[in-house]
């Protein structure tokens, strides 16, 4: 490890290990090689000991003006009201001393070098957001469903959610990710399902260029499993899925391009606790950001349609300006801030929260209200003023579920209790009568809207998006982040536009037909599969004639004379138009045959290193794994079987698609020795029309 607060030290690390990495890979630096990377800050410290370097305290006396050395006890020992005082000092001393030590020394020589500096940058003593800010690609990590522990729709506010406000707030469109570490303790039972699943998360969280973990390279033929690192989820040739992996891989590229167009669009502002931590501890640096309890926040704000950042002390100080009560970032606008369970922060950024109320904000404060400002300086005159505003600016709730709503100045304060702790099961709520989701919608229309009480939910479990605004359009990327299907109508706030899907599956784009404006914005029918997901694209212009509502399975065309219209069912269809036309007269289906059900004997051939050749007959579609004998094969398998389709099922006007039920991982398709496509998650049907 380098010591990460000493520049001189900095400058001799990156010229003699930078320049003998350029000097081994030649020309492809700044090409294939496009970046150096500096992994999560994981250097282990003595017991008891702190980040620090030589010459130290003196830099300290020269920029707080006060010899730190009688007050170094309070670092480890409570010596009283001035001990939060000077854990904040030195906190904020080694976030500025490590930025410009480190961060600062190695971006520089990136820049100069032709290659860009990608950082993790948590587990240090810096402002994540800050040092994502600097960062030419900031890169987070945390993998949803990790370990088998935590759930794939994972709203923890952590690591992904500081690294991409970082990287929004001060204008950095890249954000990397090192995917998938710890999905599994067994790296080699990742599915390719599941790594599209946590890239979901990552997406959604706001991650747009992927690198892998990992890639173990090794000489042998067929690699032990022993020769692998155990973070690593097995993306490689020796992964019995790899032929396979173009399908997640393009999936992913499709994505991560979308996602790099346009700025972010999050309606919610949170403001960053660092402060706060600041005041607690000076001895763990990885723990600021984790220690923190953010309770069901995350989860509150995300399932009910919209989206956050993290926001801190430099933006709120330094670079937010108050724009028609709305707070601007840049491009940013956001409409809501909340403070989040806050005993102490900065008195600048509190009167900067105070002014952006008066002219107009609105401010949450969750579970309490501050009462200590930040540093030793003059710290007794600012502890007052804190509890001065905070007692000017919010009302105390007075009944249980109240709110404290306030009028201030030309804006709106709130104090609202048992939201972040919510450890008693009767504090939780359903999204429609919860207090603090209620203020959110009482003021901001909801970016992603479920109607709850038309489809009878007490809560969205998993039913997830992300929104970047583009010049004349939005964009938006949904993902169904659960094991169930998605058939409802969701409104996206979005007003006098006209809907395409874009398939990050394929790279189709069609126009949608059916759609619906209403008072909240475009209304339209969802039908996702578990864990499938899509993009919207909304381009503004004037909608032409379409329909709003209809009783087919998918209208697939539409002229100025001829709707054309699929089903998968018999009987009466008919759709409403828009514009005023009213409905179309009733179509009847009659004639439609039944689903088919391959069935018959087959036979299944399975053969591997290491594993003898083995051919069965089986008088049903099952697993191999239901045989003791074949129950651990690892590899692929082929099945078998023949079988006529009636005549009645290749007439002209059917559309026939193959539904393979349960796949376990992968399963590649061939009809009559042709290739008809590749199933790798669960719902996916292929279409086989012309193919019988």
């Amino acid at each position: 490890a380098v010591d990460h607060f000493s520049r001189s030290a900095m400058r001799r690390y990156c010229e003699f290990l930078g320049n003998r990495l350029h000097e081994t890979v030649g020309d492809e630096w700044g090409q294939t090689v496009d970046s150096l990377f500096c992994d999560s800050f994981e250097v282990a410290l003595a017991p008891g000991g702190i980040y620090w370097s030589d010459g130290l305290l003196d830099e300290f006396q020269r920029l707080y003006g006060f010899d730190l050395t009688p007050y170094l006890p309070a670092v480890w020992w409570d010596l009283g009201e001035i001990t939060p005082k000077i854990r904040y000092d030195v906190n904020e001393f080694l976030h500025r001393t490590g930025l410009e030590a480190f961060f600062r020394t190695f971006l520089d020589y990136c820049a100069n070098h032709g290659v860009q500096g990608r950082i993790q940058p948590y587990g240090f003593a810096t402002d994540i957001l800050q040092g994502a800010g600097m960062t030419h690609i900031p890169e987070m990590e945390i993998t949803a469903g990790e370990k088998d522990a935590v759930p794939w729709f994972d709203t923890r506010i952590g690591p992904k959610k500081y690294v991409a406000s970082g990287a929004h707030l001060y204008g950095k469109n890249i954000v990397s990710t090192e995917a998938y570490t710890f999905l599994h303790w067994q790296p080699y039972r990742a599915t390719l399902e599941e790594l599209k699943i946590a890239s979901d998360d990552f997406l959604r969280n706001g991650a747009n260029l992927f690198y892998n973990h990992g890639y173990t390279c090794s000489p042998e033929r067929d690699a032990e499993p022993s020769r692998s690192m155990g973070a690593a989820i097995h993306i490689s040739h020796d992964n019995v899925w790899w032929k396979y992996y173009p399908h997640l891989a393009e999936y992913i590229a499709r994505c991560c391009w979308l996602l790099r167009q346009g700025e972010s669009a999050a309606d919610i502002a949170v403001y960053s606790p660092l402060a706060n931590q600041w005041t607690l501890d000076c001895l763990n640096a990885r723990r600021w950001t984790r220690d923190f309890e953010w309770g069901d926040l995350g989860e509150l704000i995300t399932a009910d349609g919209y989206d956050f950042d993290l926001l801190n002390d430099d933006i709120l100080q330094n670079h937010a300006v108050g724009e028609g009560g709305r707070l601007r970032v840049r491009n940013l606008l956001y409409k809501i801030l909340i403070l989040p369970n806050l005993q102490a922060l900065p008195l600048r950024t509190l009167e900067a929260v105070q002014q952006w109320v008066r002219d107009g904000g609105v401010v949450i404060a969750l579970e309490r209200l501050p009462e200590q400002s930040t540093g030793l300086e003059n710290y007794p005159e600012k502890d007052r003023r804190i509890r001065k505003i905070a007692a000017e600016m919010f009302d105390e709730p007075q009944e249980e579920d109240g709110t404290g709503a306030k009028r201030y100045g030309d804006g709106m304060t709130y104090c609202i209790k048992n939201v972040i702790d919510r450890s008693h099961p009767l504090d939780r709520r359903g999204s429609v009568f919860d207090p603090f989701v209620n203020t959110l919608r009482r003021h901001v229309t909801p970016d992603f809207s479920i109607d709850f009480n038309r489809e009878g939910l007490r809560q969205n479990n998993g039913l997830t998006y992300i929104h970047r605004a583009l010049k004349n359009a939005e964009l938006y990327f949904v993902s169904n982040i659960q094991d169930r299907a998605v058939q409802f109508p969701v409104t996206f706030r979005v007003h006098h536009a006209v809907p395409q899907e874009w398939n990050p599956y394929t790279g189709e784009i069609r126009r949608l037909h059916c759609y619906r404006e209403t008072r909240e914005g475009i209304e339209i029918p969802l039908d996702l599969k578990p864990y499938e997901s899509t993009f919207f694209l909304f381009e503004y212009g004037d909608p032409p004639v379409h329909v709003i509502q209809d009783s087919f399975t998918e209208i697939t065309q539409m002229t100025d004379t001829t709707i054309t219209a699929a089903v998968d069912r018999n009987g009466v269809f008919s759709v409403q138009l828009s514009h005023g036309l009213g409905s179309t007269k009733p179509v009847v289906v009659m004639d439609l045959p039944a689903p088919l059900t391959v069935e018959g004997e087959w036979k299944l051939t399975m053969e591997g290193p290491e594993f003898p050749r083995v051919e069965k007959t089986l008088g049903r579609l099952e697993s191999w794994t239901l045989d003791p004998r074949t129950a651990h094969f690892s590899g692929t398998a082929r099945y078998d079987i023949s079988f006529d389709i009636p005549p009645s099922y290749l007439r002209e006007d059917i559309l026939l698609d193959l539904d393979p039920g349960k796949v376990g991982n992968v399963a590649e398709f061939w009809i009559d020795d042709t290739p008809r496509g590749t199933v790798w998650m669960r719902g996916q049907t292929l279409n086989v029309t012309g193919a019988l």
